[in-house]
């Protein structure tokens, strides 16, 4: 759970080769990557993804592969080749390099591979990360802009940038935040235009930032570690009515919340729920500051659940 400087840069010098390096199966493994960072910090802290933690644990064994990210591997090389040919000129002793996983050195949970190391004489230190989106290798980059989901978009004068929203931006600002870089180049390439791809340099977003790292340290408290402590989403015992002290540890009879934090006896709300496995938590990580006025309080999950039966009484009497 800690980690030092000379620790941090060994690893990522063991592992420069990336997918092809076992250290680096291995280093990722339990850590929250750059490229999961939207789909943590965006999932319901009251009922973490169960597929998302699990595929942040053991990613050797959800590992996928489509015709997109195919694509995506294939021409990688092409992207970072273009990339130096158009930006060498612009920029004194421009050097791109193979750079392997970062890990955090405050936050050891958080990882990020960008696809390269880039530095030179007028700007100093930087990262490099490259798309190749399969929705546009048959067209330009312009022409996935009448796309919802295409991660590019227009300004009012006409520029295209990378959307704040897509997962794209949440990858390139982790991966600012956990190298401690910065600047990052973010480029979007297409075999029609191979000599012409989009570039847009993305410096960190502090208050963006700020923001989700909170969200993902919450997510790695009651997702990640008691998946990695007591694997709490692939034992057998879960959902079959234990609380999570009976199921994670015998010993931890004082904890509570999502948090597993201790029961501190005020800032705190019981959920009225017979069914609740938790009971009760902490106001904050609710997002409260102050008790409902209600006389009946449900936890979020237990509020959904409760909806759910309620929609299925209904149709059922109808």
């Amino acid at each position: 759970m800690t980690m030092d400087v000379d620790m941090c840069n060994a690893i990522e010098e063991l592992t420069r080769q990336q997918a092809k390096s076992k250290m680096w199966h291995i280093y990722r493994a339990g850590r929250i990557t750059a490229s999961k960072f939207k789909s943590v910090v965006c999932t319901d802290p009251a009922m973490p993804s169960a597929y998302l933690i699990k595929s942040i644990c053991y990613p050797a064994a959800y590992s996928f592969s489509t015709a997109a990210t195919r694509w995506g591997c294939q021409h990688e090389k092409d992207a970072v080749e273009s990339y130096t040919k158009c930006q060498s000129s612009n920029h004194d002793n421009l050097h791109v390099r193979d750079v392997g996983l970062y890990i955090c050195l405050d936050l050891p949970f958080l990882g990020a591979s960008p696809d390269a190391h880039i530095t030179c004489t007028c700007c100093g230190d930087g990262l490099l990360e490259v798309k190749c989106p399969f929705c546009v290798k048959d067209c330009n980059i312009s022409e996935g802009l009448t796309r919802k989901d295409f991660p590019l978009e227009s300004s009012s004068d006409g520029k295209l940038y990378l959307k704040h929203s897509h997962p794209y931006y949440f990858q390139v600002q982790a991966q600012l935040f956990v190298s401690n870089k910065p600047y990052c180049d973010f480029v979007l390439w297409s075999q029609t235009k191979p000599d012409a791809p989009h570039i847009e340099r993305i410096f960190p977003n502090d208050v963006f930032l700020k923001e989700n790292v909170e969200k993902a340290k919450l997510f790695f408290k009651v997702g990640i570690l008691p998946e990695l402590l007591g694997k709490w989403y692939t034992t057998s015992n879960v959902g079959e009515g234990n609380t999570i002290a009976e199921c994670s540890s015998q010993t931890q009879v004082n904890v509570c919340c999502f948090c597993r934090e201790a029961n501190t006896g005020h800032g705190m709300i019981e959920c009225q729920s017979t069914e609740c496995r938790v009971k009760v938590f902490h106001l904050r990580c609710l997002g409260l500051t102050v008790l409902p006025k209600t006389k009946r309080y449900l936890c979020p999950n237990c509020k959904k659940i409760e909806v759910a039966q309620k929609r299925t009484a209904k149709v059922k009497e109808q």
